[in-house]
């Protein structure tokens, strides 16, 4: 009987754990629609995969991103998101040094066929 108890107060503890961090979503900051400092795992991954991807890019086109990643220039300016993919910036201020870790807030963009983050706010971290 003890057991019973002991493992039902365990379930209890982890669903209120997990209902209490939102079931592994990001909880969306204000203005920002696709927050990838806070999304975890299959999630955050499925938004990268379509920003980075063919034939889905034209759905974020408006949207408001924030993510961190690292800052690279290369011909052009980019940011090396999460090691998994590299995403065309813009930004209208100072770029940090290359290799620089930052965090961006910026708009989903497209001009012609290319597609990229126009920068509204960056930050050295």
């Amino acid at each position: 009987m003890r057991i019973k108890k002991a493992i039902c107060l365990i379930l209890v503890i982890c669903c209120v754990g997990f209902l209490a961090t939102g079931c592994g979503k990001g909880k969306p900051s204000e203005g920002i629609d696709y927050d990838l400092t806070t999304m975890t795992g299959a999630r955050k991954q499925q938004i990268i995969d379509l920003l980075s991807g063919a034939g889905t890019r034209d759905y974020y086109v408006g949207r408001t991103i924030k993510m961190e990643g690292r800052y690279y220039y290369h011909h052009a300016h980019y940011i090396v998101a999460d090691g998994c993919c590299t995403l065309g910036i813009a930004y209208d201020g100072d770029y940090p040094p290359n290799n620089s870790d930052i965090v961006i807030v910026g708009i989903w963009t497209k001009q012609g066929h290319q597609f990229f983050i126009f920068i509204t706010s960056l930050t050295v971290i």
